[in-house]
């Protein structure tokens, strides 16, 4: 078949990840059809897991399907191409990413916006023996490798916000399945939730401390073995189930790639979200550390990096002069918390009511049914 002036392909824009700011290009990108650009979507799986709805999964809330998007479904809404892939490298140089048992891929355009993973770093065979919370994606095995595993105590090394939620969704979870276990929540910090207001500390404390789960504080784990965890170098618990909630970390490709990254590791970017050194390439969400800011690791600002991303794609296409992010000074936190209650906070503010958890719910709603409602 002839090609048409329509249809020559004149560039090529891959999508790597399907984050929440990626999931938004595809929509927008999707729709107004830049002739001449062909959009590929690369990613590890066929679905794309939304972070905000997974306490709610854990505690039995929703379904696998409700807190998922179909990538295959969204991607063919808006003709844009995908490979079920998992990359393993990325060349600025060469404008090409590595595929796992697959051929490089060529881009014009890079938009990364892949998933983190728990920092395993110091603590002794927790690659090996320990479940995790990131990539997230994976949640769905590790819940039921939670709940099928015989040990009475269930240690959760992380006391942010991660491992909070889980572990009061976890306890609501097997109260519900009349299952008997220990939930023990290990934070390296002498509190809990680290940059976050003292009522916030004070109210989440006492709502773990009133679901019955262990809290242990200035302890660092080093070492995790398959019927033990080892904190401060000694110390021994007996655990045979041990979850990772700790510190974001960049997965291994960022560090093999020919990227400029921030000092934590993460891949640089400009407030424009382009990568320091290549500007044909971009990185969103929390793979992501922006220049000049220090921000914490949060899809509130995956969501509203979006909004600039995709913008800056089309104009960088057209060739016109991009738009700036600029982050928000504050957000409203909404930590959930059982018998239909979220944490409320903002700035040193913080309440707990059923009507958070309310909002919490239509926002994360909202949010997914953006991306499940189809037209063939």
């Amino acid at each position: 078949m002839l090609k048409t002036k329509k249809n020559v392909i004149k560039k090529d824009l891959i999508l790597l990840g399907a984050g929440h700011a990626n999931i938004e290009v595809i929509k927008y990108l999707g729709r107004i059809k830049l002739q001449g650009l062909r959009i590929t979507l690369v990613s590890k799986n066929f679905h794309t897991t939304y972070s905000g709805m997974v306490p709610g999964y854990i505690e039995g809330i929703y379904s696998w399907d409700e807190i998922n998007i179909d990538l295959i479904k969204l991607s063919y809404q808006y003709n844009i191409n995908v490979v079920v892939a998992e990359v393993i490298n990325i060349s600025a140089k060469e404008k090409k990413i590595y595929l796992k048992d697959r051929a490089p891929m060529k881009f014009d355009f890079l938009s990364i916006n892949l998933g983190i993973k728990s920092n395993t770093k110091n603590i002794f065979g927790a690659n090996k023996n320990a479940l995790f919370l990131k990539p997230i994606s994976e949640i769905k095995s590790t819940i039921l490798s939670i709940v099928k595993n015989k040990s009475n105590n269930v240690a959760i090394i992380g006391g942010g916000a991660a491992g909070v939620e889980v572990s009061l969704a976890l306890k609501e979870r097997f109260r519900k399945s009349n299952i008997n276990k220990n939930i023990i929540l290990i934070s390296k910090n002498n509190d809990l939730m680290k940059n976050y207001p003292l009522s916030v500390k004070r109210s989440l404390k006492n709502e773990l401390i009133k679901q019955n789960i262990n809290i242990l504080y200035s302890s660092n784990v080093t070492k995790v073995n398959k019927s033990y965890i080892e904190i401060n170098g000694s110390r021994k618990l007996k655990c045979s189930c041990t979850i990772l909630a700790t510190d974001a970390w960049p997965p291994d490709l960022v560090s093999s790639s020919d990227l400029k990254v921030s000092k934590s590791g993460f891949i640089s970017v400009l407030n424009t979200l382009q990568t320091k050194t290549n500007p044909n390439i971009f990185a969103s969400g929390d793979i992501a550390d922006i220049e000049n800011y220090k921000l914490v690791k949060a899809g509130v600002y995956a969501v509203r990096q979006s909004k600039t991303l995709k913008k800056n794609l089309e104009r960088l296409y057209k060739n016109k002069s991009l738009i700036k992010y600029l982050p928000q000074r504050s957000y409203l936190s909404i930590i959930g918390l059982t018998n239909g209650k979220a944490l409320g906070s903002k700035y040193f503010l913080s309440l707990k009511s059923k009507f958070f958890w309310q909002l919490k719910r239509y926002i994360d709603k909202r949010f997914i049914k953006k991306y499940k409602n189809f037209n063939y």
